[in-house]
């Protein structure tokens, strides 16, 4: 039985707060409900699916699963499409809470492979991202490195633990003997600030749509005085709002990263320092032990947390590495005087007319400035969709 995360070197060190009830959970405690479970667990290894919540319970089976040496696929408990992604698959175990069902099910599965998560974080396809422990800890290495985690950080959980942007925070954590307040509270219930006052929390971190909700709830002027550290990814916030974010933690003593990433990263490519908010818009600079490049203007990627490959099915699952270390993001974008990078958009967004290649999302971002739009092509025309305008005023831009 292996210790993920070396629990059982972190003594009485406070591992997970669980903000319904206030229980502390020591890593020693914490141990002790791994190992318990786990041993429940042990036998031939197999596939492991995990119906995760942002619970304590979800948290002990994702990290019992690992110690019993099983490759794990976490996905939502509310998954419309588990069904689908159980016949695909086939799982040997199937852990909910404290349920366990065990279902004679045999896999080859090839040695490096740890876990699977869903592409992106949706859950509408069993396309999957195959990672080793080797992906895992590279990951949450680099992210300790550059936010400069130890062990008296104490984040919030935030995000589900099946979107790879949410495991990498408990990840993360965990491995620097770090604690966690597990909250399953939205940035619009008061209980998730509550939270966060009560048990001293030191940093948040949330997805674009978060960031645009905290304005509306009045989080600039909240009192959150451990709250040191802001770290946001899952998509690009409107600069502005970057801009804003890190004026005001700077004004508070604090910090706040934007950051860029995919699944097949680990989570994590790039963040953009917490000292640079003049560059806001900017992805940043590849994360420690990683490299930035662009490859025919598209952004390729270098390092150790990338992806073993995709499955489709479980016979995909003995396959070995076939990234070698390198992904291919399909952003493409530019680089700066200063080696910082900018996506401009997909490479899948273009379009050309009348002869002439198109980038939609940067003629999209260019009428945005004025309004909602959106802009498509059948690669005989384009398209405009606006709130806003005449056609005289578009034709002006």
């Amino acid at each position: 039985m292996s210790d993920p995360w070396a629990l059982g070197t972190r003594g009485d060190a406070t591992a997970l707060i669980d903000a319904s009830t206030g229980e502390l959970i020591s890593y020693r405690a914490l141990k002790v409900r791994v190992d318990a479970l786990a041993r429940e667990l042990a036998g031939e290894r197999t596939l492991a699916f995990v119906a995760c919540r942002q619970d304590v319970a979800s948290i002990v089976a994702y990290l019992a699963a690992l110690a019993a040496g099983h490759a794990v696929f976490l996905f939502d408990a509310e998954l419309k499409l588990r069904a689908e992604l159980e016949q695909s698959y086939r799982p040997g175990f199937i852990i909910e809470g404290d349920a366990i069902s065990k279902r004679s099910q045999a896999h080859t599965l090839h040695p490096s492979l740890q876990l699977l998560l869903s592409t992106s974080g949706t859950t509408g396809s069993p396309k999957l991202v195959r990672l080793s422990w080797a992906n895992l800890q590279a990951n949450a290495r680099s992210i300790a490195q550059y936010l400069e985690l130890d062990a008296s950080e104490r984040a919030i959980t935030s995000l589900p633990f099946h979107y790879s942007y949410g495991l990498s925070v408990l990840n993360s954590h965990l491995a620097v003997g770090a604690s966690l307040v597990v909250s399953d509270a939205s940035v619009m219930r008061p209980e998730l600030w509550s939270a966060i006052r009560t048990h001293e929390v030191t940093s948040f971190a949330g997805v674009p749509y978060a960031y645009q909700i905290m304005r509306r709830v009045g989080f600039d002027k909240m009192e959150l005085p451990s709250l040191r550290t802001l770290t946001q990814a899952g998509g690009k916030l409107p600069t502005p709002l970057v801009a804003h974010y890190h004026t005001l933690m700077k004004a508070r003593g604090g910090r706040f990263f934007a950051m860029y990433g995919q699944t097949e990263a680990t989570a994590r490519i790039s963040y953009l320092p917490a000292d640079r908010g003049d560059k806001a818009g900017s992805i940043g600079i590849a994360i420690p032990d990683g490299t930035l490049a662009l490859e025919d203007e598209e952004l390729v990627y270098r390092g150790p947390n990338v992806m073993l490959g995709y499955a489709t099915s479980a016979e995909q699952l003995a396959l070995g590495d076939t990234q070698q270390g390198v992904l291919r993001t399909g952003d493409l974008g530019t680089r700066d005087e200063e080696g910082f990078f900018y996506i401009t958009g997909r490479l899948k967004r273009f379009a050309k007319v009348y002869g002439l290649r198109i980038n939609l999302d940067e003629l999209e971002a260019k009428v945005r400035v004025h309004g909602n739009a959106a802009v498509l092509s059948d690669d005989e025309r384009l398209t405009i969709y606006t709130e806003f305008g005449t056609d005289e005023e578009l034709a002006a831009l």
